[in-house]
């Protein structure tokens, strides 16, 4: 039976966090490494003051994690997703000053190398997906997942945690086999501790847009399924909003339900479903998200949430989040997939977004036609379009040339290590003011 340890933890204090991983990774059995080389993956989604204040592991657990490594090598690293600079919302992040205290290097895996593992699972392309070379290079390897909300998936968890090992393209490119591919990507990725950030959780949005909520958690474990049922509970979630970790031609004794699997520690079942009763989750249906009039979703059967739907409403929800007034919008009509009834337009700045390449649909009255391209649309993309399309802001410019300059100094180094050459010159802590460009293109 899959054991998860649970600590009840009220506070974020890097020594008493420390005491806890010790003595959940001696009661599952995990020898923590004193020597040799160890990664730390935080989740870091996106980092910024004003578009993702909490998106991301809190730095605390990063440095009491770190402490109960003592004498190992450590690496500090994550990825942001697709189209937002891992080294911006490393500046953003908080993580350089725990990297320089716990003698860690700061590593964006996107400016990386990735290659190929022998276990990870086969894209739909039937090539070897590639998992991120920091981590495969690590003797001992820690996910440090924050737990969240998602658009994609019940919550962002353990098993959500892998997609960040894989290039930022293959995300985009895979992500409407999410569900599916979480399982083998998570077996492929094989951590040797998990370390779940729930002691302030986030709620009430997606991996971006989610807003605190206090459950006072720390919930320690080995394997993904397991970590996650865990999380289910203590997030609120329904046990048959779990089915995706449980499919047809899932491993003998891969635990199907939180009752799979053996809790111990502080916390009972009982207590972490209540504490699981403070979360408020966020629908992710993008045609349910509470709009003024002028702004109508109209979205096909056929268009998965684990694609751009689940992408449109994390948009919808960093935007009123970030203090973006969608009742001073123009008529937008924002459609996915192939639909038949889309309701007219009524003046010549009246605006139809189309969301991925699939989405068709009749455009009277509509002085404009937007396409945003690609089967599944980004988070980024969205967000660097829709408020400019909406006439309510510009989320690029908000952003600003230090975002410009981290995207084009990614690109550069990534450049640079596949030329062979100054492979560690993204190892250190990234600067502070970050850039790049613009993530829709």
């Amino acid at each position: 039976m899959a054991t998860v340890y649970l600590a009840s933890c009220e506070t974020y204090d890097p020594d008493v966090i420390a005491q806890h991983v010790r003595v959940g990774a001696s009661a599952l059995g995990v020898a923590l490494p004193s020597s040799g080389s160890a990664v730390l993956h935080p989740a870091i989604p996106l980092s910024h003051a004003r578009f993702a204040p909490d998106a991301r592991t809190n730095p605390g657990v990063i440095e009491g994690v770190a402490r109960s490594l003592a004498g190992a090598s450590l690496t500090v690293g994550g990825q942001s997703l697709p189209g937002f600079p891992t080294r911006y919302s490393l500046g953003h992040a908080g993580f350089g000053p725990v990297a320089h205290r716990v003698k860690a290097k700061l590593v964006p895996f996107d400016e990386r190398p990735f290659k190929d593992s022998p276990g990870a699972p086969f894209g739909p392309d039937g090539t070897n997906l590639q998992l991120s070379s920091v981590w495969q290079s690590a003797s001992f390897r820690v996910s440090l997942p924050r737990l969240m909300g998602s658009t994609f998936l019940p919550f962002s968890g353990a098993l959500l945690q892998a997609l960040s090992l894989l290039p930022q393209h293959t995300q985009q490119a895979v992500h409407h086999h999410l569900p599916e591919l979480l399982l083998p990507l998570s077996a492929a990725v094989a951590p040797d501790l998990i370390v779940v950030d729930a002691i302030q959780a986030t709620h009430q949005g997606g991996e971006i847009s989610g807003q605190p909520v206090e459950l006072g958690l720390l919930i320690i474990g080995i394997d993904p399924i397991a970590v996650d049922l865990v999380c289910a509970a203590a997030y609120g979630v329904p046990e048959e909003e779990m089915a995706f970790v449980h499919p047809s031609g899932a491993p003998a004794g891969t635990p199907k339900s939180v009752a799979d699997v053996k809790l111990l520690g502080t916390v009972s079942l009982g207590e972490l479903r209540k504490r699981g009763g403070r979360v408020q989750r966020l629908d992710p249906n993008p045609e349910k998200y509470s709009l003024p009039k002028k702004i109508s979703v109209v979205r096909s059967e056929k268009s998965r949430l684990a694609s751009s739907a689940g992408s449109l409403t994390e948009a919808l929800s960093v935007i009123e989040r970030a203090g973006f007034d969608l009742s001073k919008s123009r008529q937008v009509a924002l459609v996915l997939g192939a639909v038949d009834d889309i309701p007219p337009g009524t003046t010549d700045k009246s605006t139809v977004l189309y969301v991925g390449d699939t989405a068709r649909g009749e455009t009277t009255g509509y002085g404009r036609v937007v396409r945003l391209t690609g089967r599944n649309v980004a988070v980024s993309q969205i967000l660097m379009d829709l408020p400019f399309l909406l006439d309510i802001g510009n989320f690029r410019t908000d952003l600003g040339l230090k975002f410009q300059l981290a995207r084009a100094g990614a690109r550069l180094a990534r450049l640079i290590g596949r030329s062979g050459g100054g492979r560690e010159a993204a190892a250190g802590p990234p600067r502070r003011e970050g850039g790049g460009g613009t993530a829709a293109q």
